[in-house]
């Protein structure tokens, strides 16, 4: 096994590259970083979760909704710069 170093985006934690200069262009487009004005920061982004049925069993399926919109975020779906983007308040769970 071998050590590297390596950064962590400190917006959204979860993405980790070995470059600093890899880790600054991933910031700077990041969903969580508020100046990109996107969904996942902004005021119209709503959780919401469903009833569905796999194999005969009731389960309950979480997702994002924009508010604004009217329409599920999913992955395609999410907006950067948008013009109606207000900035939220985030929850605990997601700092």
């Amino acid at each position: 096994m071998k050590e590297v170093k390596a950064y962590q985006c400190e917006f959204c934690l979860k993405k980790i590259l070995k470059t600093k200069t890899a880790m600054t262009a991933h910031e700077k487009k990041c969903f969580w970083n508020p100046e990109t004005k996107a969904c996942m920061t902004c005021e119209y982004k709503d959780e919401r979760s469903r009833r569905i049925d796999i194999d005969g069993q009731d389960c309950r399926q979480d997702y994002s909704y924009c508010n604004k919109f009217n329409h599920e975020l999913k992955r395609g779906t999410l907006k950067a710069n948008c013009k109606y983007w207000e900035l939220r308040e985030l929850k605990e769970w997601e700092l």
